[in-house]
């Protein structure tokens, strides 16, 4: 009976495992994290720009989720394209710390949680630990908000905008600098420009 008791538990842990991921199963656009090493090397020690979602598969740790994995699945699709990393973190059975979601995330450990990081890490001068802005996203949860969430909050790191020739010099102090150009008719820097000066940077 002990024997038989332990095989089920043993199965209700591995049905709860491989089941936690099946919101993006065979989803290339969303990689899944569920330990707060990945956390700090792949969000806040990225150089990428990178969409977070904090989800269980537990209808009591998180009404509404199965809807909502499915409009994020449909904006990270998008942001493929501005080169963006996406990441949802599995919090099933895991809450409300989320698998130590690490103090400096400032998300809580509630789900579901979505938040944008597009602003580099810098390290505290102090405890030299990684810290990395993030921007938490509120409002009507579909892909194209959620798109957006991240799209505006894009920083212009665009150096120098001109309008004629000849173009800024490629000499520096320490010789020929590398430039990219990017041309526009528009009177402001669109959010691909900017994801492009952002990782060209």
């Amino acid at each position: 009976m002990i024997a038989g008791t332990a095989a089920l538990a043993y199965l209700a842990v591995l049905i709860r495992v491989t089941s936690a991921l099946s919101f993006f199963e065979g989803d290339g656009a969303v990689k899944v994290i569920n330990d707060k090493t990945a956390i700090e090397e792949q969000v806040i020690k990225s150089s990428k720009l990178v969409l977070l979602g904090l989800f269980s598969e537990d209808p009591e740790e998180c009404q509404g989720c199965d809807m909502l994995t499915k409009e994020f699945s449909k904006a990270a699709e998008t942001l493929l394209g501005y080169g963006t990393l996406t990441v949802a973190v599995d919090c099933t059975g895991a809450l409300p710390r989320c698998r130590g979601i690490p103090a400096a995330l400032n998300m809580g450990g509630h789900a579901p949680s979505i938040a944008a990081f597009t602003v580099p890490f810098k390290r505290n001068p102090y405890s030299n630990k990684a810290k990395r802005p993030m921007v938490g996203f509120e409002g009507k949860a579909n892909a194209r908000n959620i798109q957006r969430h991240l799209t505006k909050n894009i920083p212009n790191m665009l150096m120098e905008r001109v309008t004629s020739w000849p173009t800024p010099t490629t000499e520096g102090a320490n010789g020929p600098q590398a430039h990219v150009l990017l041309f526009t008719d528009r009177s402001s820097s669109s959010p691909l420009y900017k994801a492009l000066a952002y990782h060209f940077q």
